[in-house]
């Protein structure tokens, strides 16, 4: 796992996206929770605005886990990170991505570094329940 930061907008799009394309050349599936709703719209749209290139992607190669889990429910699915964490015995860090934007403008980015490892500890626990339970094999298309 690799955690982007910095206060330098432009220059942390650039990385990640250069490591986005190191990732897909090795053939690999990127998987999060809520990445299609929030996560790659968001980090597209900073792209346009900073003028960085995207490294561009099919959206078959990107695994959604809060997608998966609700089946692609019709209209938006439910449920936080948080909320999964819960549901599979895990504990959260004890606070959500609202506050990680309070934290930067504080300059308390080991917080925000904390709060990020936990959640990849999450969404990595939550894709080994969905891949047992073969939650992973449902397709949209």
């Amino acid at each position: 796992n690799t955690i982007f930061s910095g206060e330098d907008e432009k220059k942390l799009l650039e990385d990640f996206w250069a490591e986005w394309r190191k990732v897909r050349e090795g053939g690999a599936f990127i998987v999060g929770f809520n990445l299609l709703s929030f996560d790659i719209p968001f980090l597209t749209t900073r792209s346009f605005i900073n003028n960085v290139a995207i490294s561009p992607f099919n959206l078959k190669t990107v695994i959604d886990l809060r997608d998966r889990i609700s089946a692609y429910r019709a209209g938006h699915t439910r449920g936080t990170l948080k909320e999964f964490a819960a549901l599979i015995g895990m504990e959260d860090f004890g606070m959500d991505g609202g506050k990680v934007a309070e934290l930067c403008k504080a300059g308390d980015i080991q917080k925000i570094t904390e709060y990020l490892k936990n959640d990849l500890l999450i969404t990595d626990e939550i894709f080994k329940r969905a891949r047992d339970t073969n939650i992973l094999g449902i397709e949209r298309w």
